[in-house]
């Protein structure tokens, strides 16, 4: 099975860590990343340490929330910070509810107020959906 995200250029994937991946550790992916983002910008080690601590403990802890995969997005320096996790889950993990319903597309404590458009898609018989935020 192949799973394809489409997500803002601003968002960053968290790396699979393991022997023989690009990252073997997490805390070496959010040293890498925090080296290149914060390239030429004036910010200052001592934010830089404080960024890099918390993707390590965001990447680090993928797997405890259960996500299949994560995703970041840093506003600025000074934040804020956004993770977005996503889960693969079998439509029949739903039962009897709408797949909206159990994806929480009208979730009051969601980041984006609901009010979202949930797509379902034709090329996956229409049974594979993601809700996404109205322009």
């Amino acid at each position: 099975m192949s799973i394809f995200v489409d997500h803002p250029d601003d968002w960053i994937g968290i790396s699979y860590f393991d022997a023989g991946e690009r990252w073997e550790r997490p805390e070496d992916w959010a040293r890498e990343l925090i080296d290149a983002i914060a390239d030429g910008e004036n910010v200052s080690r001592e934010q830089c340490d404080h960024i890099e601590n918390v993707f390590f403990m965001l990447a680090q802890s993928v797997a405890e929330r259960g996500a299949s995969a994560s995703f970041l997005r840093l506003g600025n320096w000074d934040g804020p910070l956004v993770l977005a996790d996503l889960r693969v889950e079998s439509r029949l993990a739903a039962g009897t509810i709408s797949v909206e319903d159990y994806a929480g597309a009208a979730d009051l404590d969601a980041i984006d107020p609901p009010g979202r458009a949930v797509r379902h898609h034709e090329r996956f018989g229409g049974s594979a959906v993601h809700a996404v935020s109205d322009p």
